[in-house]
């Protein structure tokens, strides 16, 4: 009887764990949802990155820039390699009333408009830049 109680007991917490955990991925996500436009992205150079402590350690840090509304915008950032290779297309998902507001698309299966990934803000470029 001790031992049901135990496992039990333990069931129980685990469960309850499991419950805080995906409450705690809730809130902790980003709302994206106003990133819900895809635009293509033109990739200016790819240097190859190694990171010394982080989950993705190879990958490339890409120099980037994309268009909306007749206003090209220009940013970087660290792509890892399972997510992409240079010579792959790359896509953002912006926010169109504030297209400087973007995240790169590396994840096509995830639609705009939800969590894609890292929310940046890129720099309008110039014309002439």
């Amino acid at each position: 009887m001790k031992a049901l109680v135990v496992i039990g007991l333990f069931a129980g917490t685990a469960v309850v764990g499991v419950i805080a955990l995906f409450w705690l991925m809730a809130a902790t996500t980003p709302d994206q949802s106003d990133l819900d436009r895809e635009v293509d992205v033109t990739v200016l150079k790819a240097t190859e990155e190694r990171r010394a402590s982080s989950v993705s350690r190879f990958g490339h840090r890409v120099q980037y820039v994309y268009e909306s509304a007749g206003a090209t915008y220009v940013d970087e950032q660290f792509v890892p390699v399972k997510r992409w290779q240079p010579g792959l297309p790359l896509r953002a998902c912006i926010d169109p009333d504030s297209p400087a507001q973007h995240t790169l698309h590396l994840t096509p299966e995830v639609k705009c408009g939800t969590y894609v990934g890292t929310e940046q803000t890129a720099t309008a470029r110039q014309s002439g830049d």
